[in-house]
């Protein structure tokens, strides 16, 4: 991708989170995530996923461990909530936090029965997996979202497909009991 598309790309990257922002997924409340934080859970939810998914979920973590932060747990639910919008922008060809089928990330989330206290969400369209992290690096508000403390449970989405070769979604979530 030359400097001018990838600058419009981190553009377009960030101009979405700003306006999606942090999505409060349920009240204060809130349950045992779908995704149990034992590594025989966490392994077999790495197993679900698909080897572009697992490389999204390695730069991910990397970038959180080089900041000194915990590796996300993996959820399966929320996975398959991140894999339903990527499929549906896809399909409808636009880009963007809120569908117009299914509303925001939070309305997803409750929809799809899951109770976290918080929600957030991250959206790359690329070619590769790495080119999208990296733009994503470069974006404050998404960067806060892969690098934010309070996130304990990801739920990740790479789909082929559509204008940008992949559709990739993050979706981030925090019980409160931290």
């Amino acid at each position: 991708m030359n400097g001018s598309r990838a600058a419009q790309a981190v553009a377009l990257c960030a101009l979405l989170a700003l306006i999606a922002g942090p999505v409060l997924a349920s009240p204060a409340r809130a349950q045992q995530p779908t995704a149990a934080r034992s590594p025989e859970t966490d392994a077999a939810a790495r197993e679900s996923l698909s080897p572009l998914e697992l490389e999204l979920l390695s730069h991910l973590n990397d970038a959180r461990e080089q900041d000194e932060l915990s590796s996300l747990q993996v959820c399966l639910d929320l996975s398959a909530v991140a894999r339903a919008h990527a499929e549906e922008m896809i399909e409808k060809d636009y880009f963007s936090h809120r569908s117009p089928e299914t509303g925001t990330p939070g309305a997803r989330v409750r929809r799809a029965d899951l109770d976290y206290r918080s929600v957030s969400e991250n959206l790359a369209g690329n070619t590769g997996v790495e080119a999208a992290h990296e733009m994503l690096m470069e974006s404050s508000p998404h960067r806060a979202n892969l690098l934010s403390s309070s996130h304990e449970v990801v739920g990740l989405a790479v789909v082929r497909g559509g204008r940008y070769g992949m559709m990739m979604v993050q979706m981030f979530a925090s019980t409160g009991e931290k």
